[in-house]
């Protein structure tokens, strides 16, 4: 007779409501656990790979976005004598080495421009990521689910030309022009995301300086 009255049935209902709030409870605290942990290990085994792809496909745009702006820009590549003045005396001694920086910042803005614009048609860049990278196998290292990764400009892409100067042998000076190419990207994948700093440095004119080039006299021409 108890089991039949009102009351035992409300307890009955408020026992097992409880019950299936616990089970679904522990069930989301599991799927909570389970997530946690294939994220942390997709940061740690899946970032780098990331990283490195990504590197490598802003490189190549960075790479085209320059030969564009040289291409339009001087007819095909840039000379050396274009950008660099290298000033001597009467007794043929180096007395300096000269960059136009005017001329520079106006093709640094310009390969800018080209880079941010090509950067914004790849926002949804797809790779082949082998499983080898997740699961720590060889045997599945040359296969792969497609991943895409969603690569996205953060503010502006800075670029900036520098002189590198090496050793070319007795009394010469190799000089390398190179544009070192900064840009802030938002990568984001299924499971993470972060944001990168990329650099790219690609030389655009080099020559053979013959003669002593003291270090005090390098500098820009404007």
């Amino acid at each position: 007779m108890y089991r039949n009255s009102i009351l035992y049935r409300r307890l009955w209902y408020v026992k097992r409501r409880t019950a299936r709030k616990a089970k679904f409870l522990m069930g989301l605290a599991f799927v909570v656990m389970i997530m946690s942990f294939l994220c942390s290990y997709a940061e740690k085994s899946l970032m780098p790979y990331v990283l490195n792809v990504s590197e490598l496909k802003v490189k190549s745009v960075v790479t085209a976005a320059v030969g564009e702006v040289i291409k339009d820009r001087y007819n095909g590549s840039i000379k050396y004598s274009d950008i660099v003045d290298i000033d001597r005396d009467a007794g043929n001694r180096i007395t300096s080495v000269q960059t136009d920086t005017v001329e520079l910042n106006a093709v640094s803005c310009e390969i800018s421009d080209a880079i941010s614009r090509r950067l914004s048609e790849i926002k949804n860049y797809k790779v082949d990521v082998p499983l080898g990278m997740l699961l720590g196998n060889s045997i599945f290292a040359s296969a792969g689910p497609p991943l895409r990764i969603k690569i996205k400009p953060l503010g502006q892409v800075d670029t900036e030309f520098v002189s590198q100067f090496t050793s070319a042998g007795i009394n010469q000076t190799r000089h390398t022009v190179i544009i070192k190419v900064k840009a802030r990207l938002g990568l984001k994948t299924l499971l993470i995301g972060r944001e990168s700093d990329i650099v790219v440095n690609l030389p655009v004119a080099e020559t053979i300086i013959v003669g002593e080039v003291p270090e005090l006299y390098f500098g820009d021409k404007n």
